[in-house]
């Protein structure tokens, strides 16, 4: 089993997840289908519950002709029963799903303007319609999914909770609980773990007796520990988790990770052969974390040189990273990692140079392999004429290298700067 993953990336996941109990709108929700006998002799009931079955087919199957469909069925309801504002709500629901923020902040547009209307006619403050939970939820909705908004999602969300707490909660909840670890997500790849611990520590609250949920904030949570450097506490969280899912890569490839940080050699040796293993049997992959996985085999490679115990054992390292290398010939930190370890654990200069001028020149941003070859060419292999070219590439391009390495822990699904 797999334990679930929620990436640092702003991808939106898929929306069953969140709209799992958010389609079943006449079971119980608080929100009829129809609002009168009219609107049933209209025909509109018969169109809602088709564009409902349409909406729940076209998210399973990701298919954006049915929930089209769902869209003009929703548009017949609309203009048939102008007065019911289930129409305009479902409405932004299906645009929701298609990705169409345009259609989204115009069904909500039209539902705040029939609910205000209805507050008119009641004698009622027009302005209650502006904390009806239907234009809350489907205002956090559009934020979380179609602005990349996720704190104002989760203010719109939370005010849901507080004043309707009977509206859609399982749906609410769902979508709060995805606003908040992408808030968290943020906090993390600007550097503030203890912001973004704070906020996935909420989410594992709202997760509740949902064990996947749950466990993918606990993941997060480890992550974080992790890019803190606080190892004990994450491998705490991966040692259960692997436990809890035995051929989740992933999870298996972390606590390696968080192992080796802390130089348990031994025990990141043997889980990342659990990982390679794993991967051998061709074990369930998210594909958002396959280009990680793939690495595996450099990161045994490393572990087994800097826990070696034996000249085998470090040829063996070695053998596994020179593999890595050839096999990922455009991916810089094979090349680099044999540099780094020629240099400092093998004291062997010039194959560091060799490795290290290969990573540089499929990657010329990684600061450290700089740094590295400018140490060689002054202290240990000396060339003047070099280091000084190295140094000037430094000192020019470090703004230019800075927001590529920025980028880089923006878009990568660990969020580290993918050079070692």
């Amino acid at each position: 089993m797999r334990a679930p993953r929620v990436p640092w990336s702003p991808a939106i996941h898929p929306l069953l997840r969140v709209f799992r109990v958010l389609l079943v709108l006449a079971a119980g929700l608080g929100l009829p289908l129809v609002g009168s006998r009219s609107a049933r002799a209209d025909g509109c009931e018969d169109l809602l519950a088709e564009a409902e079955k349409l909406m729940t087919r076209g998210e399973r199957a990701k298919d954006p002709a049915l929930l089209r469909q769902a869209a003009r069925l929703l548009d017949r309801a609309e203009q048939l029963c102008p007065l019911e504002p289930q129409a305009p709500f479902m409405a932004g629901l299906t645009y929701v799903l298609l990705g169409e923020k345009d259609g989204a902040v115009g069904a909500g547009m039209r539902l705040l303007g029939l609910l205000r209307q209805g507050s008119l006619q009641q004698n009622r403050p027009p302005s209650e319609a502006d904390v009806d939970p239907r234009v809350l939820y489907l205002a956090g909705l559009i934020r979380l999914h179609l602005e990349e908004d996720p704190n104002g999602a989760e203010r719109q969300l939370s005010l849901v909770r507080q004043r309707a707490p009977g509206f859609m909660p399982q749906a609410v909840e769902s979508a709060l609980y995805s606003a908040v670890l992408r808030i968290s997500g943020r906090l993390m790849r600007k550097g503030d773990y203890e912001g973004a611990a704070r906020w996935t520590r909420r989410a594992i609250v709202l997760a509740g007796d949902d064990a996947l949920r749950r466990d993918a904030a606990r993941r997060n949570l480890a992550q974080i520990f992790a890019g803190n450097r606080k190892f004990p506490e994450s491998e705490e969280i991966l040692a259960a988790l692997v436990r809890d899912y035995p051929r989740d890569v992933v999870v298996h490839y972390a606590l390696a990770g968080v192992y080796a940080e802390q130089y348990k050699f031994d025990d990141a040796i043997r889980t990342w052969q659990i990982v390679l293993r794993l991967l051998d049997e061709k074990a369930d992959v998210d594909p958002r974390d396959a280009a990680q996985m793939s690495e595996a085999r450099l990161r045994y490679g490393i572990s087994l040189i800097l826990g070696a115990t034996s000249p085998e054992m470090r040829q063996a390292g070695l053998a596994e990273m020179h593999a890595y290398a050839k096999a990922h010939p455009d991916d810089g930190r094979g090349w680099f990692q044999l540099g780094r370890v020629s240099h400092e654990d093998l004291d062997d200069q010039p194959h560091a140079v060799e490795y290290l001028e290969k990573a540089l020149a499929i990657d010329p941003w990684c600061e450290r392999t700089l740094r590295i070859l400018v140490t060689i060419y002054t202290v240990h292999l000396p060339n003047p004429e070099r280091a000084e070219k190295l140094k000037h590439c430094l000192e020019t391009n470090a703004a230019r290298r800075k927001a590529e390495i920025d980028l880089r822990k923006k878009v990568r699904s660990d969020a580290t700067d993918g050079c070692a």
